[in-house]
């Protein structure tokens, strides 16, 4: 999660997919006890938000780093910002 770009995001199953790590819930739950060394604000649900107590704060990095955001919305702008993540850890279907 170190290596998602400023101004770009995952899903949480994007990087189940990419890590190995399970399922999205999985991923979530690490983010959850461990996510405060990383940049958490990169890793958002599939429909671009986060839980509600985290976007007050992600607003503030999103701005900061220029992510996209949906119109009239607190969700990231997906088809805008999403990353396809390092080459060496793409798998099929992603480029």
């Amino acid at each position: 999660m170190l290596a998602i770009p400023e101004g770009m995001a995952l899903t949480y199953g994007d990087v189940a997919e990419l890590t190995g790590w399970g399922a999205p819930r999985a991923v979530g739950a690490v983010m959850s006890q461990h996510g405060h060394e990383l940049p958490w604000w990169r890793v958002v649900r599939a429909d671009g938000s986060l839980p509600e107590g985290l976007t007050p704060r992600a607003m503030l990095h999103w701005a900061d780093e220029g992510h996209p955001l949906v119109l009239g919305t607190s969700r990231l702008d997906l088809g805008r910002c999403r990353w396809d993540g390092p080459q060496e850890l793409a798998g099929p279907g992603r480029a």
